[in-house]
């Protein structure tokens, strides 16, 4: 009877949909066009701009970005940085292209060690709050300026707290 009662309803559900046929709902891309996106950094996984563009276009330069820590160094068609853009060539297909960077130092390494961690963080907290001798435990100016306003002061200690107590909120600081 379970059987009956089985086979019963595997037909009539294939006559449903031999009946009722399914059509795809998805548009097709526009075969015209492609999508150019930019990345500040490499390890950004989000781009920080998009365009459409015409397929075989030449897309052209990209104006040069700016960083406090870093000296631009081009941009590239992949994450690892080994491939150049070339404004010069028409864009093909979807294309993704990454900020390359030669860092100076790490923005709230204030010790000069290549390491952003909680001595750091109590280093420029000592010394935003005026403790004695902690002027000269400061190695980096450059790196406790973390909210680049030319100043280094409790500000940029609570930053640099909440940074290395893993506060997402504040990492865009960092980069």
């Amino acid at each position: 009877m379970k059987r009956t009662v089985a086979l019963l309803l595997s037909v009539l559900i294939a006559a449903a949909f031999t009946a009722f046929p399914m059509t795809a709902s998805a548009v097709e891309p526009d075969s015209d066009e492609c999508s150019v996106w930019w990345y500040l950094r490499a390890t950004d996984p989000e781009p920080i701009a998009g365009v459409d563009v015409k397929r075989g276009e030449v897309f052209g330069p990209i104006a040069e970005p700016g960083r406090t820590n870093a000296v631009f160094q081009g941009w590239y068609l992949n994450r690892e940085l080994t491939v150049p853009y070339d404004p010069t060539k028409p864009i093909m297909q979807d294309t993704y292209i990454f900020a390359g960077w030669e860092v100076l130092y790490l923005i709230g390494d204030v010790n000069n060690d290549d390491v952003v961690n909680g001595a750091d963080a109590g280093l420029l907290s000592r010394y935003a709050s005026g403790w004695s001798g902690y002027y000269d435990k400061i190695k980096n100016m450059a790196a406790a300026d973390i909210n680049n306003d030319d100043k280094v002061n409790g500000a940029d200690a609570g930053i640099l707290a909440r940074y290395t107590s893993d506060w997402d909120q504040v990492r865009w600081y960092f980069y």
